[in-house]
């Protein structure tokens, strides 16, 4: 039954993601202009314009009706991590937001925390069987430190984590492919996961082991 129950879960997670009415283009386009204005400054970990952002994404989910926190750790970096419901078992999305200096960081990954945003408060109308975990992760740029300090000091046990989702590098050309490929990586770790992937397969998706980029992102 908990099998069954995860399978229908991250089922209705991958058809919300792939779902274009599921994710508002409006919506969307609102979070990733903000995040990418000249007045962030690229969101460079530790700087005034990653803590407007994570100023930012907390009230949006908080505005979702979720329960949110920031999570401090070193040198005025913080993630922002947002829950939906009370069952203990959950699945964990996504998106680191800090970005780059003279850029404005809106592919990397202004976008992912707009999808984070917009799926987290999509998946609240369901009648979900476990819980939701959104964590906005800071300084991923800068070598995965966001992230790590999440593993390293979890707000939520990482054993109750059933699988985790994370959005990076959105609507950005990847050498010669087309622009609008949708990279699927890392269910080589989930049986589950590639057989729920392999039924709503498209065209535009190239499923694919992580080493295809190696560890350079929040995975």
């Amino acid at each position: 039954m908990r099998q069954r129950r995860f399978r229908v879960l991250t089922a209705g997670l991958l058809v919300a993601f792939l779902s274009a009415a599921a994710i508002p283009v409006d919506r969307l386009r609102s979070h990733v202009t903000f995040l990418s204005s000249p007045g962030l400054a690229g969101r460079r970990s530790a700087q005034p314009g990653a803590a407007k952002a994570a100023e930012y994404i907390f009230d949006q989910f908080r505005q979702a009706g979720f329960d949110v926190r920031m999570q401090e750790f070193s040198n005025n970096r913080r993630n922002v991590v947002a829950r939906l419901g009370s069952v203990d078992r959950h699945i964990l999305l996504g998106a680191h937001y800090d970005g780059q200096d003279g850029f404005p960081s809106a592919s990397d990954n202004a976008a992912g925390v707009a999808v984070l945003i917009e799926l987290a408060r999509d998946l609240k109308a369901l009648n979900l069987p476990m819980s939701i975990v959104a964590v906005a992760f800071d300084d991923e740029e800068q070598g995965l430190n966001g992230s790590n300090f999440y593993v390293d000091h979890p707000i939520f046990p990482l054993e109750q984590t059933a699988a985790a989702a994370i959005f990076d590098t959105i609507g950005r050309h990847f050498l010669d492919l087309k622009r609008s490929t949708l990279f699927v990586m890392g269910t080589e770790y989930s049986k589950e996961l590639m057989q729920i992937v392999n039924r709503r397969a498209r065209a535009d998706m190239l499923v694919a082991a992580v080493d295809l980029i190696g560890l350079r992102s929040d995975f």
